[in-house]
């Protein structure tokens, strides 16, 4: 059968399966909300597909599932039939990978870890985006690096400045996602990411034929979708950080042990407009004024949110952060001083469904005690209004220090 006799080419039912595994991943959270019948059946798939693990993640990497595992085999095996079934020739293989590379930008520039589409649209969590986000800039990567080989060995092919400036940037933006790279210098790998990701879509408007209605449908979505995306963000920044009523400047507050060596810190961040907050969430901090650290006012840092008092149902006004002292933003950090403008970007993430268990067991170590608090509050509130069916809450809290846990209750007391 010709290709050119088909209407609906390769490339384009693989554009059709992708947009219906965002169709599959929105019904999935649909029937998720709706009700709780299928519970045991999902319950058995999760542990079968997304609990158990191929290979343990790197640090600054994800877990490979089962699930996942399957989900990247199934992407690159689709990427490479629909690059090559039917092609005859270079200029169609050229073409055809060229053309793949633009569809699969769309799902690449629905935004970072703080993207509207992927954390509140679509519910999906940070580490599945940021997996799913990698290979998928792989795949598209090796796409794109298929389709420049592909012209260079036509012989009537020329290549232009524009072609050099696209595989530039493309070489760029591999070698700085890698993980050793992205690890070591993550503050200024995620500002370059998007710097040279708005270059790159620039560049790619210049080197699309005018008469390329599907590659031009492609890259002018995966715009739209970005600049929603940025947009929306930069409304909500300004929100949180501007206007309203006049807050004082967020406390920092030193936890020591019994040795008086600094163990951990405690933020308290007054807001300007009160917030309908829910378990499990977290937000972005920027501190201008932290000592010792180039660039601080760009610099932002996820932490969760360890408590919150509510001045009505799930309204709060006041955030309370517990933050460990490592290595880099959060030991330099306790140099700060007492009290300092903290920026915040937020809340992010969505906690686990926990109402429908009956007994439930809660496991922290030193600080991480922060992502439990609200989630042990939302529980304790659900079964005294009736609403949630736990009957039994456990924490188990290792802490080195019995000093940590006094200072911090102490000052939650006071």
């Amino acid at each position: 059968m010709d290709i050119a006799a088909n209407k609906l080419q390769p490339h384009k039912y693989y554009a059709i399966a992708l947009g219906s595994l965002l169709i599959l991943l929105l019904s999935w959270n649909l029937a998720a909300a709706l009700g709780h019948h299928g519970r045991p059946i999902l319950a058995l798939a999760r542990k079968c597909l997304s609990q158990t693990l191929i290979s343990v993640r790197l640090n600054g990497s994800s877990d490979v599932s089962v699930a996942a595992g399957l989900l990247i085999a199934a992407l690159a095996a689709a990427n490479i039939l629909a690059c090559v079934i039917f092609v005859k020739d270079v200029p169609t293989l050229a073409q055809r990978s060229g053309t793949l590379a633009l569809i699969n930008l769309v799902p690449l520039y629905l935004g970072g870890s703080r993207s509207l589409w992927i954390n509140i649209a679509c519910g999906v969590s940070h580490p599945v985006h940021g997996f799913a986000h990698r290979w998928i800039g792989r795949i598209c990567l090796a796409l794109a690096i298929s389709h420049g080989l592909a012209r260079l060995s036509m012989l009537e092919w020329k290549a232009t400045y524009m072609h050099v400036i696209l595989m530039v940037l493309l070489c760029l933006l591999g070698t700085a996602s890698t993980i050793l790279l992205r690890r070591r210098f993550y503050e200024v790998f995620v500002k370059s990411h998007v710097a040279l990701s708005a270059g790159l879509q620039i560049c790619l408007w210049l080197h699309i034929s005018k008469g390329k209605n599907f590659e031009t449908l492609c890259l002018g979505l995966a715009a739209l979708l970005w600049s929603i995306h940025y947009a929306f963000w930069v409304a909500r920044l300004a929100i949180r950080n501007l206007g309203g009523r006049t807050v004082p400047p967020g406390s920092i507050v030193a936890l020591t042990d019994q040795g008086g060596s600094v163990k951990a810190l405690a933020l308290k961040i007054s807001l300007r407009r009160p917030w309908r907050l829910s378990h499990g969430q977290y937000i972005y901090i920027t501190i201008p004024s932290v000592p010792r650290t180039v660039g601080s006012a760009v610099q932002s840092h996820p932490y969760m949110i360890a408590w919150a008092p509510e001045v009505a149902d799930k309204i709060t006004t006041e955030l309370h952060l517990l933050v460990q002292c490592q290595r880099g933003f959060s030991d330099v950090l306790r140099l700060a001083r007492a009290t300092a403008t903290i920026w915040i970007d937020g809340p992010y993430g969505r906690g686990p469904k926990l109402d429908d268990f009956d007994k439930v067991l809660f496991l922290a170590s030193g600080a991480g005690v922060a992502a439990h608090l609200l989630a042990i509050r939302h529980l304790l509130q659900g079964h005294n209004a009736r609403t949630a069916q736990v009957r039994r809450l456990s924490l188990l809290w290792v802490l080195e220090s019995e000093g940590l846990f006094y200072n911090l209750f102490c000052m939650e007391c006071s």
